[in-house]
């Protein structure tokens, strides 16, 4: 091996055997001509029986992109085959497969970056390997990352065929999207890329409301808004307070998109690298859960058994036993009267064991409680609305259920949750 330029490396040195070294800079970038000038050279000394023309079209869509005085346009890399004016191309589309017909095939003028901004030259014809610019109608929801084919009707090709390939991976990928539009909104640059993030999000049980690939725009975050209002009415992964979230994945973002983003509360994370977009969204759903298990106003399942009355109004104040369950403070309670039929008798607010505070009382444990009225709610009376032979059970709800699942199921034991599920019904808790 030794350095390409060397004089050695052009006397006529068997390649099999010396192997050409190119000196590179990822910083600036030298030696990657060099590097491509080499591969080229070997292929055509070492290859040339390999190298051929194919007459099969096989083109890829690489960027989906507006030019002003033109419109939108694709720019494809032809591999293989031609492009004319005239041809009827077929491509995958977010919501249909799109049938055109090419107006224009542009390209930069010589050793000019097709990126840049020039003056382009028009062909009428084209073939591979090239990359061009395709000017045709109707490629607004054109996907980059797609195939692109070319209908020939002469050649016996099926257009409804053509179109189901091309729509097929797309088809595919629509699949992963909850069909009630709870999760996060996903942008990508790519088909392949948006493929990529959705298998991360998919092992994350992250569920995804909605997908598209190019710019976010004003209209991505208005639909991203609408999915975190939905997620308010008990999505699993958005929260419990309204937090819409759009990944944008290697695309940009407008600048009235993040104003926008910012009027109606949309989370935006972009990132190049696909893990480092992963840990954001995680970390920020990690916060989410803590902020709202914080926030949460569970009920624990249990049921108590009087055996002291101390003060029978305002506060009431009992000797109780707990039969089931786990009593806390906060709780709020019910009588269970004559034929099963519930009365609330008010929230446990102080809770003592041998005058010594208490956080909990298990399953047959002797407590002294403190019961005090909700504000607005009638003053109950032991003796009067309720006896001592009555027993008391936790009231539950349909919101104090959730948080106790969603945040503290694996605190509850096995007798507790079916606790929970008997006293769900028991209240009517849908």
């Amino acid at each position: 091996a030794g350095l390409y330029y060397k004089k050695g490396a052009r006397a006529g040195i068997d390649l099999r055997e010396w192997v050409p070294l190119v000196p590179t800079s990822a910083h600036t970038g030298e030696g990657i001509p060099d590097l491509l000038y080499l591969v080229v050279k070997l292929t055509k000394k070492l290859q040339r029986e390999r190298i051929s023309v194919r007459s099969n079209n096989k083109c890829s869509v690489l960027e989906v992109k507006k030019i002003e005085g033109i419109g939108t346009t694709l720019d494809v890399l032809l591999v293989s085959g031609s492009l004319s004016l005239g041809d009827t191309i077929v491509c995958a589309g977010m919501d249909r497969p799109i049938v055109t017909t090419i107006k224009g095939l542009l390209t930069p003028p010589p050793m000019r970056e097709m990126r840049v901004k020039n003056e382009y030259i028009r062909h009428s014809t084209i073939t591979g390997a090239m990359g061009v610019k395709v000017v045709a109608s109707e490629l607004d929801s054109a996907l980059a990352g797609t195939e692109l084919m070319v209908y020939r009707q002469g050649q016996g090709d099926d257009v409804e065929l053509l179109k189901a390939r091309c729509q097929s991976d797309v088809d595919s990928i629509l699949g992963r999207v909850d069909p009630s539009g709870d999760g996060v909104y996903v942008k990508a640059s790519t088909l392949g890329s948006l493929e990529a993030l959705l298998s991360y999000l998919e092992e994350s049980k992250i569920k995804v409301s909605g997908i598209g690939i190019g710019p976010v725009h004003k209209k991505d975050i208005t639909i991203a808004a609408a999915m975190g209002d939905k997620s308010k009415c008990g999505g699993a992964q958005l929260g419990l307070r309204d937090a819409p979230v759009l990944l944008a994945f290697d695309v940009p973002v407008a600048a009235e998109a993040k104003a926008a983003a910012h009027k109606m509360g949309v989370k935006v994370f972009t990132a190049d690298i696909i893990y480092h977009l992963f840990e954001m969204v995680t970390r920020y759903y990690e916060e989410i859960e803590a902020e709202n298990a914080a926030n949460a106003k569970p009920v624990f399942p249990c049921v108590l058994r009087i055996v002291k009355v101390f003060r029978t109004r305002a506060p009431i104040l009992l000797g109780v036993e707990v039969a089931e369950g786990t009593l806390r403070p906060n709780t709020p309670l019910a009588a269970v009267k004559a034929g099963g039929v519930p009365l609330s008798i008010g929230t446990v607010t102080g809770m003592q064991k041998e005058e010594k505070d208490r956080a909990e009382a298990k399953k047959g444990e002797v407590v002294a409680v403190k019961i005090e009225k909700a504000p607005g709610r009638q003053i109950m009376e032991l003796g009067r609305h309720f006896e001592s032979s009555h027993k008391l059970v936790s009231k539950v709800s349909r919101e104090s259920v959730r948080d106790v699942r969603r945040f503290f199921a694996s605190q509850l034991g096995k007798e507790e949750l079916a606790l929970l599920a008997k006293l769900e019904k028991f209240f009517g808790v849908q």
